[in-house]
């Protein structure tokens, strides 16, 4: 029972949902001092903090409740990077970037499609919003394919202007530097170039 709360707790914080599990670890702690289990009450104090610490620097995305994935793309030759960030409630709970590697022919358009299709295909918490960064086939054909695989309501759209846009370029912003960095780390040192 206690290894099935602990799991349940995760969950509600890997899912962005830290102000839900903090009502319920202090429900705990003050039920615990109440009945005078004083080392248990410490230890969900010490939790919660450690829980606000983190929440603390998680980045507010929106001033709604939204749960979305956004996903850009960055490329360099046949090298590229693809960004999915993660928001849970209106906060950024994570950044994914997947290395990808194709022809040079291959259009942005049908990178994006291959990384929704390839991405989803192994994901388990899909939300029901999906932001695509830049014109994308195929959106509709993924959307009704992630809506009868996960069993509720997916959009898939990109957006033009407002919010939405702006995290689109929030997402590609992120695979551009990763693609950066990727490329920087290839790149021999200074030392090794001057000799």
């Amino acid at each position: 029972d206690e290894y099935g709360e602990v799991v349940s707790e995760l969950v509600l914080f890997l899912s962005g949902r830290g102000d839900e599990l903090t009502k319920r670890l202090t429900a705990r702690m003050k039920r615990a001092s109440s009945e005078k289990q004083f080392e248990e009450a410490a230890t969900l104090r010490d939790r919660l903090s450690d829980i606000e610490k983190v929440t603390q620097r998680q980045r507010v995305l929106s001033a709604r409740l939204v749960d979305r994935d956004v996903v850009a793309t960055a490329r360099h030759a046949g090298y590229g990077i693809a960004s999915i960030v993660r928001i849970r409630r209106g906060k950024l709970v994570g950044c994914e970037n997947v290395p990808l590697e194709f022809s040079p022919e291959t259009s942005d358009g049908e990178i994006r499609e291959a990384v929704l299709k390839q991405f989803y295909t192994v994901a388990t918490d899909v939300p029901n919003e999906v932001l695509v960064h830049g014109e994308t086939p195929g959106l509709e054909e993924v959307a009704a394919w992630l809506t009868a695989a996960h069993g509720h309501k997916v959009v898939v759209a990109v957006p033009v202007r407002g919010e939405k846009r702006l995290l689109g370029e929030f997402a590609e912003q992120n695979a551009r530097t990763a693609l950066r960095r990727a490329f920087d780390s290839r790149r021999a040192p200074t030392a090794v170039i001057e000799l």
